[in-house]
Order: structure tokens, then C-alpha cells, then sequence
């Protein structure tokens, strides 16, 4: 509606923009294009559907500005999600390379290769518990 009534303003339509101000623009968007037409143009915006204009306000605007802030929200604890989801594979495949330790030390013969294999594979399987224990209780 402003498009067809600046078009026909500016093409002299005298008719045209009489009977766009009587029959169908509404007095608040009137008022929102009295400000507009009557800044500079040095420092007009380009059209009075802006946040600036104090005769303006689109009640969508205050509802776009509630869902950006709750998507933001939701990123936030996506992310701490998907850290979470991180923690939990690397301690799963921590846990998976301790078991294949003990579980290869098995196929050794000579006692200290399999003894320093369990020992390995102990200290790997303690870390990684350790580490599930604490993602438990945070």
C-alpha cells in the first residue's frame, strides 16, 4: 500500500493518493508516513517501516525479537548438548581400547608383556569409569 501510494505521489496522481489517504490508509500508518516524509533525506530511511520511526510499531516485530532471543536459547543448549554427546564417545571408545588391551594381553604368553598389558588396560578402564562417573553427576 505505501509502494502504491509513493508511485502514484511521485507520478502526480491526485486522485489516486486522496483517495489512498481518505478510504484506506490507517491513522497510524499515516502518522508513520508524516515522519517519514518529513525527515531529511539526507538521513531518511528508506521507507518509514523502520524501527526508528517512534509513529511505527509492528507487533511483529516485538514477537521476532522473542523468538530470536528463545532460539538463542536453544543453540546455548544444543551446544552443551552435543559437548555432552562428545564427552560420552570419547570416554566409549577410551573404555573400547582398555578392553582390547586386556583382552589382547590374553594372547601373550610371557608374563611381563601380559602383566604390563593388564596393568595398562586397568589404568585405561579406571580413567575411563572415572570419567563416565563424573559425566553422571554433572
Amino acid at each position: 500500500m505505501f509502494l502504491e501510494y509513493e508511485r502514484d505521489r511521485a507520478e502526480g496522481r491526485i486522485k489516486a493518493v486522496s483517495f489512498l489517504r481518505r478510504s484506506v490508509i490507517t491513522p497510524e500508518l499515516w502518522a508513520a508516513i508524516k515522519w517519514w516524509e518529513s525527515s531529511p533525506l539526507s538521513t531518511r530511511p528508506p521507507s518509514p517501516f523502520v524501527d526508528e520511526n517512534p509513529k511505527y510499531r509492528n507487533a511483529y516485530y516485538a514477537q521476532g525479537r522473542a523468538r530470536e532471543a528463545q532460539a538463542e536459547r536453544y543453540l546455548e543448549k544444543a551446544h552443551r548438548a552435543e559437548e555432552r554427546t562428545l564427552d560420552y564417545t570419547i570416554g566409549s571408545v577410551i573404555l573400547t581400547i582398555g578392553l582390547f588391551v586386556l583382552g589382547i594381553s590374553t594372547q601373550f604368553s610371557t608374563p611381563p608383556v601380559k602383566f604390563g598389558l593388564v596393568a595398562l588396560g586397568a589404568a585405561v578402564f579406571a580413567v575411563s569409569v572415572g570419567r563416565f562417573i563424573e559425566l553422571a553427576l554433572t
